[in-house]
């Protein structure tokens, strides 16, 4: 972990045994496959975390290669609660959890496309949120997914003056146009002169596979190559 930040656990250690049907109940429930290596050691460690910066004028981000943002906080990494944990410490029951975000941003926003997994957030009111593949074809990467309603008051204005579109308009241009999609159907995914993801998804059929794959990646900010990796990229962020 970086100097100057504290990892301050949130839920009590898990065991090998709990963890793999832990496994076993989220492919059950989300259709997750196994979970990369690094987080699983994490989660035996800590169980989940609350990320602080030691100064008082700091906190805990990334930085963000994108034209709307730069750097973005991480308020803390997902653990997962056991009802065998009541009156155990230390116990901060009241932080987001695995399960229930994946909950939320999978089954209550339709947020997470098939086999993203979420696992850490920016902070516990907003709707970004930081996920990991456990798809084989990009498996462990993780991701940035920044709230669409914050993006179209914020990002969308920015991101168009600087590069004149929308950011997630352009990459999902820049999918169609790399499987060879013609302009005129590219066109016909338009809203507003944008493409539209969700008018694309009410006609996939002519798309294949891989396309539709990479289309609901690029509404994710790629930021690390692995769970290890994104953790090695903290850093102190000053208010």
């Amino acid at each position: 972990m970086p100097e100057g930040i504290v990892v301050e656990d949130q839920f009590p250690r898990l065991d090998e045994e709990v963890l793999t049907r832990i496994e076993e109940v989220l492919n059950e429930r989300f259709g997750y496959p196994t979970m990369p290596s690094d987080f699983k050691e994490f989660l035996l460690k800590h169980n989940g975390c609350r990320l602080t910066a030691t100064e008082s004028d700091a906190e805990v981000g990334i930085s963000i290669d994108v034209p709307f943002l730069e750097e973005v906080p991480v308020a803390g990494i997902f653990g997962i609660w056991l009802p065998r944990f009541e009156g155990q410490v230390p116990l901060h029951d009241d932080w987001p959890e695995l399960f229930a975000s994946n909950e939320n941003s999978k089954e209550n926003f339709d947020v997470l496309p098939d086999k993203m997994m979420s696992f850490a957030y920016e902070h516990r009111d907003s709707g970004s949120l930081f996920a990991m593949s456990v798809d084989p074809r990009d498996y462990g990467i993780v991701y940035f997914y920044y709230d669409q309603h914050l993006y179209s008051i914020f990002g969308q204005k920015r991101s168009q003056e600087i590069s004149g579109e929308c950011y997630y308009g352009r990459a999902m241009r820049a999918v169609l146009e790399k499987h060879g999609v013609a302009e005129k159907q590219i066109k016909r995914f338009e809203v507003y002169g944008e493409v539209s993801l969700n008018k694309i998804m009410n006609d996939p059929a002519e798309l294949s596979d891989e396309c539709l794959f990479e289309l609901g990646r690029a509404m994710f900010i790629p930021v690390a190559p692995s769970f290890d990796a994104f953790m090695n990229r903290l850093q102190k962020l000053h208010r």
